[in-house]
């Protein structure tokens, strides 16, 4: 059934007689192009859907960009196109009659092409057979089938329920079986059979592998989750194949099964590689609303001692250039080491060494605070499902000097403190692209516990979670959706001095939480939220950084194409921090337009965006509106009611 398909397609291309024939001979050396493109003869499907299928154009007033040459193979392969289309629909015995092209008076380069389409009637499946199904059971193999008894003949689906029967045997080690497929037609209904011979099921041999010559064998025998002796497993091998790529250690795996030994079913795995370089150099330009402009540079190794060793040097520093283009100020600066192990235990568990040293400096006088600090981090990740993976991490942090005293067992108001904690994070990731994601979704949960039996300056516990999706609405629009929550709070004995102050003041700045920005709430200043305007002793309004105990952020986000690499958005975004858990209440959590909003009310904004198209992500420019006025008494940092935001990726 397949061969005779591809021929018909083929054929349907080379028989279609060559479109303008009865009229004077075609100038090649003149260019002519498409003005109306017509189709006639259609009713199931409308212009626009047939349009949408083929590689001829006509001109188009509104898109004087776009090209529409008129050229013979376009013709005869748009002509196949449409035929293949109406087949895949159920209608079998549609063809595309012919192709009309019609010179235009007076105007000899351009053209007028018509296709002429007999659609036939609608061929429905009225039953599906299976033969020689055994070991398997016929219900449990009609589980695997997309096509149903009812639905209008698809003929790729059709060649794709063969594939997953087939799939579905080799999972069980019968990786010989073959399913072949006929289609019974008859006064427009059809009948698909499929007869199944399983063959024996076949086990692993011996395990080769060729092609690595800086890394060690044991390299990629490790990444299979099959061992000699086990049934040939197809799903196991596609597994093992992914473990072997997400090395990083390689651009290229290749795997060949040999022959199946008739006596004792064993079929040996000859594993090909091909290394990737394994020393690399990266450097990079950026831009955030905050440091502005961002020079990053990388230097590692993926494969020290050739055990697939990993060791990275990263330096960061932001620049602004607004104000002094010529003398920019520096933004926050950062350098990081990590050496990691793929492997420890004799388990796949990644264990990574790495140090840190940063510095962030008050860049939006009312807004940020300056901090310097180093730290030491040891983590422990894992993989628990194919799309789940944990983290256990430690970390000792050292803050030399932060503009936001806090509390410590030390005492009050300081300004130099330490931090020691564990964090446990898990995450579930089902998104197929991170840069632009059109479905799936993310969950991600993390909990932090500073001091106790880590000792350290600081005692406190955080809890955060987020989850996002993506739904595909109709053939082009998409739905992102995003909520995320957090809670910290300080436990423990405090200084006898600061008894009577705030929990909040017992968490160090950055660890408090704080939103507004970009990803975040636009409309607003970055990180904006979580920050109160006071008077100091001359009258003069100052922002003070005081974040929030209790972080609510949501979005809703719709997403479009325009047209060529743009698209466009429109969201609505929701969120806030308050110091203490006792603030919140539902009055202050769904009022969503009216002025009068203050510092522990929920603020919304709504906005449009545009999106340009890049390899590494969209570049985002978004422009948000408050939904409230602020309070005069309590009123926003930013005065203006709309912020404009600019960014690389997605924001959320």
């Amino acid at each position: 059934m397949r061969r005779a398909l591809g021929a018909g397609l083929f054929a349907v291309a080379l028989a279609l007689p060559a479109p303008g024939s009865a009229q004077s001979a075609f100038d090649f050396e003149s260019r002519r192009e498409v003005r109306r493109l017509e189709i006639e003869g259609n009713t199931a499907f409308s212009d626009r859907t047939l349009r949408g299928l083929l590689r001829t154009r006509s001109s188009s007033f509104l898109k004087p960009w776009r090209d529409s040459p008129y050229r013979r193979d376009f013709i005869r392969f748009d002509a196949a196109t449409l035929q293949a289309y109406y087949h895949r629909k159920g209608y079998l015995g549609a063809s595309v009659e012919s192709v009309r092209v019609d010179s235009i008076p007076g105007n000899p380069r351009k053209v007028d092409v018509t296709f002429r389409i007999r659609e036939g009637p609608l061929s429905r499946l009225t039953g599906i057979r299976l033969e020689g199904t055994q070991p398997l059971s016929e219900v449990e193999l009609r589980r695997v089938l997309k096509q149903k008894p009812g639905n209008p003949v698809d003929i790729p689906l059709i060649e794709a329920d063969r594939l997953a029967i087939e799939e579905r045997y080799a999972d069980l080690g019968h990786i010989t079986a073959q399913v072949r497929d006929s289609l019974l037609l008859e006064d427009g209904r059809a009948t698909v059979l499929y007869r199944i011979e399983p063959d024996g099921i076949a086990r692993l041999g011996n395990i080769s592998v060729s092609g690595n010559q800086t890394t060690r064998g044991r390299v990629v025998s490790r990444e299979i989750t099959l061992r000699p002796g086990d049934v040939l497993s197809r799903s196991k091998l596609v597994e093992s194949q992914q473990r072997i790529y997400d090395t990083g250690l390689y651009s290229d795996v290749l795997f060949e099964r040999g022959p199946i030994d008739s006596l004792t079913r064993l079929s040996d795995l000859l594993i090909t590689v091909r290394e990737r370089k394994m020393a690399w150099i990266d450097a990079g330009l950026g831009y955030g609303t905050s440091n502005q402009l961002r020079v990053t540079s990388e230097w590692g190794h993926r494969n020290l001692g050739r055990e697939g060793l990993r060791f990275v040097a990263a330096g960061r520093i932001g620049l602004r250039l607004w104000e002094h283009v010529f003398e920019p100020d520096l933004g926050d600066r950062r350098a990081d080491v990590s050496l990691s192990e793929p492997w420890i235990f004799g388990t796949r568990t990644r264990a990574s060494l790495g140090g840190y040293a940063e510095q962030i400096p008050k860049i939006q006088e009312r807004i940020d605070f300056a901090l310097r600090a180093y730290g030491v981090t040891l983590g422990l990740q894992r993989d628990l499902a194919r799309r789940t993976h944990g983290l256990l991490s430690l970390e000792y942090r050292h803050v030399i000097s932060d503009t936001v005293a806090l509390e410590t067992e030390v005492g009050v108001g300081q300004q130099s403190y330490s931090t020691r904690r564990v964090r446990i994070l898990v995450e579930r990731d089902t998104r197929r692209d991170l840069f632009d994601p059109k479905s799936g979704s993310d969950l991600l949960g993390n909990v932090e516990v500073a001091g106790g039996l880590f000792r350290g300056s600081t005692r406190f516990r955080k809890y955060s979670g987020s989850a996002s999706a993506y739904r595909p609405l109709g053939r082009d629009l998409t739905l992102a959706v995003r909520i995320r929550a957090g809670y910290v709070h300080p436990y423990g004995s405090r200084p006898a001095a600061a008894e009577a102050l705030p929990d909040l003041n017992l968490i160090p700045v950055d660890d408090r939480f704080r939103t507004g920005g970009a990803t975040s709430v636009r409309g607003y200043f970055e990180n904006e939220i979580g920050v109160r305007v006071r008077l100091d002793s001359l009258g003069v309004e100052q922002g003070e950084v005081r974040g929030g105990e209790v972080l609510l952020l949501g979005s809703v986000e719709a997403r479009f194409p325009l047209f060529w690499i743009l698209g466009g958005a429109a969201f609505l975004d929701g969120g806030n921090v308050w110091e203490r858990p006792g603030d919140l209440s539902l009055q202050r959590l769904f009022t969503l337009a009216g002025g009068g909003a203050g510092y522990l009310d929920m603020r919304y904004s709504a906005g449009v965006g545009l999106r340009i198209g890049t390899p590494v992500g969209p570049v985002r420019f978004d422009y948000g509106w408050k939904l409230r006025h602020a309070r005069r008494e309590e009123h926003d940092l930013s005065s203006t009611r709309g912020t404009f935001h600019f960014s690389l990726g997605q924001a959320f």
